[in-house]
């Protein structure tokens, strides 16, 4: 089992070993700190997703939320039993926080997670190759409004494959309700749906 502190002040990330529920057993957590990559670790409200992103590798995927030290969006990929941080940045873009990210299984015979898609506070659209630990994030679309005003991303994508085409898309929908002040903004929203994959596998906005 893999949790957040959400909203809380601590920003952390762990995770328990439940295989016996009457005796669950502590595996690891991370913390925000001032030593990266722990200074993308921010207020993280998604749901961490746990895939195979390798032969017999497994990992805890999660956005790095808001308010981290770093002040940048970035996907976070913890090793599911050590605990050990991948942090896969996007840009140096501040005031921003990655979004719960949509992960892909390119071939379900192997079961393998390649991709991870997810969006941030700006508006930004990523994909992640999950294949490379050293890897950053490709910016694929930004969400903005008819008088071109970003629309923030901070819930989670979902990814589908057409069978006609092959072609890979993403669905969202813009907001945020994160502040105080969001109660009374009238900004205009949109929900998306982008091709992020051609059915030739070559990556497309």
């Amino acid at each position: 089992m893999v949790g957040t502190t959400g909203h809380g002040s601590a920003k952390t990330v762990y995770a328990i070993d439940i295989t016996d529920p009457s005796s669950p057993t502590p595996l690891w957590e991370q913390s925000a700190s001032s030593t990266a990559p722990n200074t993308y670790i921010g207020q993280i409200t998604s749901a961490p997703v746990i895939a195979q992103t390798a032969d017999g590798v497994w990992s805890v995927l999660v956005g790095n939320g808001y308010n981290s030290s770093s002040g940048t969006a970035a996907l976070l990929q913890f090793d599911v039993f050590s605990g050990t941080l991948t942090a896969h940045a996007t840009n140096t873009t501040t005031g921003s926080g990655l979004s719960a990210p949509a992960v892909w299984i390119a071939n379900p015979v192997n079961g393998l997670s390649t991709t991870a898609y997810a969006g941030d506070v700006l508006g930004n659209v990523w994909s992640f190759d999950l294949s490379s630990s050293s890897s950053s994030g490709t910016l694929l679309f930004t969400a903005k409004d008819a008088s071109n005003n970003v629309q923030p991303i901070t819930d989670g994508l979902l990814a589908g494959r057409d069978p006609t085409t092959g072609n890979v898309w993403v669905f969202f929908g813009t907001g945020q309700y994160l502040t105080q002040g969001d109660l009374s903004s009238t900004a205009t929203q949109t929900w998306y749906g982008i091709i992020v994959q051609s059915g030739t596998s070559t990556l497309v906005s």
